[in-house]
């Protein structure tokens, strides 16, 4: 997907930076990475969220510790297994909820696992970014984006929940190119936003701008001003 294609969505406007969140700094600008993700405690999710919370508090050792005994491992292989169904889970069903819930859970402590020098080299040995670009999650998604555009911004609908999941996704990609080597996963990053070629040029088409439009303009503005040289290269 060209890089220039994103270009015309709207950027997020500059705020303050909160403990949840990083600031990456560029030619293009601030991008600003936001691990806050809406939490429901599940039985199957309070172990990742509390994961989460220590690693907040204690990156670089428990980072260390996920690393080393292979449970960052298991946390790549539950993501890619995880399945949805976005009209039932728009219909609040348990067994998608659940699932929807331990998905996001995920996404929460992946992203403060790559903000740590230890936890990034070990998604990076594990290829995260090719696991988000493959993820059985988003492989059936919602006739509903592509019939109605703008229901990606009715709350709870089968479009929204798709789209703002996906937005989980961007942000991630994001805590990836927080770190200095980020640049040798640049073109496996832009793979990620291309998996979803089809919504966002659907969403273009329609000038739909929405959180998850902005997040990934600015991803890919980012990954072109500060990796220009390594994407032009022959």
């Amino acid at each position: 997907m060209k890089t220039c294609a994103l270009q015309n969505a709207q950027m997020p406007s500059k705020r303050l930076m909160s403990d949840e969140e990083v600031w990456l700094r560029g030619a293009g600008g601030d991008m600003v990475i936001t691990t806050t993700i809406g939490r429901r405690i599940t039985s199957h999710s309070t172990p990742l969220l509390l994961l989460s919370d220590v690693l907040h508090e204690d990156r670089k050792t428990f980072a260390v510790m996920i690393s080393k005994t292979g449970v960052a491992r298991y946390m790549t292989d539950l993501l890619a297994s995880i399945e949805l169904d976005w009209v039932a889970l728009s219909r609040r069903e348990p067994d998608d909820e659940q699932s929807h819930v331990l998905y996001s859970s995920l996404m929460i402590a992946l992203s403060r696992l790559a903000l740590t020098e230890c936890g990034w080299n070990t998604l990076a040995e594990l290829a995260l970014p090719e696991v988000l670009a493959e993820l059985r999650v988003f492989s059936n998604p919602p006739k509903q984006m592509f019939l109605e555009p703008a229901s990606v911004k009715k709350k709870g609908s089968p479009a929204e929940l798709y789209v703002s999941s996906f937005e989980a996704v961007i942000q991630l990609c994001s805590a990836i190119c927080a770190k200095p080597k980020w640049k040798r996963l640049s073109f496996k990053i832009l793979d990620v936003v291309h998996s979803q070629r089809e919504l966002l040029s659907q969403l273009m088409r329609a000038e739909i701008s929405c959180r998850m439009m902005n997040a990934t303009a600015l991803l890919v503005q980012y990954i072109w001003d500060n990796g220009r040289n390594r994407i032009c290269s022959p």
